[in-house]
């Protein structure tokens, strides 16, 4: 289990990176849950042409997919905070290690 963390609240969401049983179960509507519209649409697509096929293929790719898309709406990870967190510290005081 490993965090993201809002950059803007400091808000963490926990994110899996095992296959996603809420996906598995559910299909598509685990992105419409997330609030991934677009994924949603092009999940339920493929689950219409493959007879519903896919949503054993998307179980396993849900939570790298679920990340990306935090991370493109400005969360980062832990490290990244940290990193940023120590060049802060090191610009306010220069004899910071």
């Amino acid at each position: 289990m490993a965090y993201l963390i809002d950059t803007r609240n400091g808000r963490k969401v926990e994110y899996d990176t095992d296959i996603c049983p809420g996906a598995l179960l559910f299909g598509s509507f685990w992105f419409l849950y997330k609030g991934m519209i677009g994924w949603f649409f092009l999940s339920a697509f493929l689950a219409i042409i493959t007879f519903g096929l896919s949503w054993i293929v998307v179980a396993f790719m849900a939570h790298k997919i679920h990340r990306n898309y935090l991370l493109n709406k400005g969360y980062a990870t832990q490290q990244y905070v940290d990193k940023i967190v120590v060049r802060t510290q090191q610009r306010i005081d220069p004899s910071f290690q």
